[in-house]
């Protein structure tokens, strides 16, 4: 199990959001070595930027919650502290970003909000955030299937209870 407290996203380009099986990239090896809470880490499959995916701590005090909503396939990594998430917006698939001062991925074009999880808390999104199956490669580093994606937990999951820590990096918006 990692050692992790909280939540913390990392930026790791390798994921597409269509969801459809992609022979390019089948499985992608991220390091963790660094990752923190509140701590975003960028990695980049080389010249392919339309692969974006997130990986982040998940929380241990969480996961019975978890065990309810989630399908098995993040399950397996959540259950060693961390979840792949896309990096795209369920609404219209724009680039999601990691906000330092609220500490939840924030879509910079229509305004919705998903907290260190990926789960949905606010704005016109229909669901929380893509979500990717793996398994650990020892104790830093991550293999993550890039060529399937499961749709994100529905509108009202909150296993973790995380709230913003600050305010938002998109407009001034409050959460629901």
């Amino acid at each position: 199990m990692l050692g992790f407290s909280g939540a913390a996203a990392a930026v790791v380009r390798a994921f597409t959001q269509s969801g459809r099986e992609d022979a390019q990239f089948p499985f992608v090896r991220a390091p963790l070595v660094g990752l923190a809470p509140g701590t975003p880490l960028l990695n980049t499959v080389e010249g392919n930027e339309r692969y974006s995916f997130f990986v982040a701590a998940y929380p241990a005090t969480s996961l019975q919650r978890a065990e309810a909503v989630y399908p098995e396939s993040s399950l397996r990594l959540m259950r060693d502290g961390v979840i792949g998430l896309s990096r795209r917006c369920p609404r219209h698939g724009d680039p999601l970003v990691f906000c330092e001062s609220s500490k939840w991925f924030e879509c910079l074009t229509h305004g919705s909000f998903f907290n260190e999880a990926g789960e949905y808390k606010a704005g016109p999104s229909p669901r929380g955030m893509s979500l990717l199956s793996g398994t650990m490669s020892g104790e830093d580093e991550i293999v993550l299937n890039v060529g399937v994606l499961e749709p994100g937990v529905q509108e009202g999951t909150n296993t973790t209870g995380q709230e913003p820590d600050g305010p938002h990096c998109v407009g001034n918006r409050r959460s629901s």
